[in-house]
């Protein structure tokens, strides 16, 4: 017989049993990073020149994840806009890509 693949012995290492499905409702997807806590675990990544692709750039794109459940963002180095722009966008996390 030949060795399991790794992706069956994957398979192998989770176990169900009878019971109660948990709804989608009752997960927890809340994260924390450093002291900000997150409802989600998502950040938006450094994405440069964003202003060839929208009006508002990033000062749009931060205002966005701030309004979608407080997300924070990662400023590219490569940004359109200053820090200062983006930053008076919204109120909310905004890191800047070093």
């Amino acid at each position: 017989d030949d060795p399991p693949s790794r992706n069956l012995q994957g398979v192998h290492l989770v176990d169900l049993g009878p019971g109660k499905a948990n709804g989608p409702m009752t997960v927890d997807r809340s994260t924390q990073i450093f002291d900000f806590k997150m409802k989600y675990p998502t950040i938006i990544a450094p994405s440069a020149t964003q202003g060839a692709l929208h009006p508002e750039g990033e000062a749009g794109m931060y205002r966005a994840g701030v309004s979608c459940a407080n997300t924070p963002m990662i400023l590219s180095a490569n940004a359109t806009q200053t820090v200062e722009q983006v930053a008076a966008a919204a109120k909310g996390q905004i890191w800047w890509q070093f």
